[in-house]
């Protein structure tokens, strides 16, 4: 698989709120809202994302034969059980449908992958967030809008350039942020990945 950079006057009280709550919402990115936001289990199961007691989810786009994607397993099972305690679901999506069922779940037992995985062989999830490479991750808040997109973290600066440790904790400080009501700076990144299929 190609490894290849992806190219992430005065107000009286009442109208000051108002303006407030609409440049908030101006902040919110990337796609609209939906009514339920459902994903299929390796079972064939459909699965509430954003269930009344979730405060938010994480997708992360993974393919069983990214070598950059296979190198986060250890951080996606810190963080899931992290961001669990949270009220924030974090699933593991494979979207690339040239892996069958039965790779998945070879690739999550080689690997010791305590995540929950979806399929997404129709690409349904890839084309609401508009995923492209893996790893990357997609934070959205109850209404399924994304508020973060981009890397987990900044340990691959480049193709072939890989830091020991992050300096920046992307998606965990935009997790951080959401739940603290702060605003997500950045709210975009750049992820380094490979290539998921392209859409239809």
């Amino acid at each position: 698989m190609s490894l290849l950079p992806r190219h992430t006057s005065s107000f009286r009280p009442g109208q000051a709120l108002r303006l407030s709550a609409f440049l908030l919402a101006l902040s919110c990115t990337v796609t609209p809202g939906v009514s339920e936001l459902t994903g299929t289990l390796p079972s064939g199961e459909q699965l509430s994302l954003l269930g009344a007691e979730q405060r938010a989810a994480v997708l992360v786009f993974v393919a069983p034969d990214c070598p950059i994607s296979n190198r986060y397993v250890p951080t996606y099972n810190r963080l899931e059980a992290s961001f669990r305690s949270s009220q924030v679901a974090l699933y593991l999506v494979y979207s690339d449908d040239t892996f069958s069922n039965d790779q998945i779940a070879e690739h999550r037992s080689t690997y010791e992958i305590a995540a929950p995985a979806l399929v997404d062989h129709d690409q349904r999830l890839q084309k609401l967030v508009g995923a492209q490479v893996t790893p990357e991750a997609f934070l959205l808040d109850p209404q399924a809008r994304v508020r973060y997109s981009g890397r987990v973290d900044d340990r691959w600066v480049s193709f072939g350039r890989f830091r020991p440790k992050p300096s920046d904790e992307s998606l965990t400080n935009a997790v951080n942020a959401f739940l603290d009501g702060r605003p997500i700076d950045p709210d975009r990144t750049e992820a380094i990945g490979c290539y998921l299929p392209e859409l239809p």
